[in-house]
């Protein structure tokens, strides 16, 4: 799960969204927020409600 609202939409051409394996890159850039860790966080609390 990769949350992408808070991703900007460029003035010319699209996002891209990879995995090269370790991390998650937008656009072959790294992202400034840690999806890993927004995905592990997210995952204990829906383990939580449940």
């Amino acid at each position: 799960m990769f949350e992408t609202k808070t991703l900007l939409k460029p003035v010319r051409g699209d996002i891209r969204v990879t995995f090269d394996g370790e991390q998650i890159l937008e656009s072959r850039m790294r992202s400034d927020r840690d999806p890993n860790m927004q995905s592990g966080l997210q995952a204990k609390w829906l383990g939580d409600m449940l």
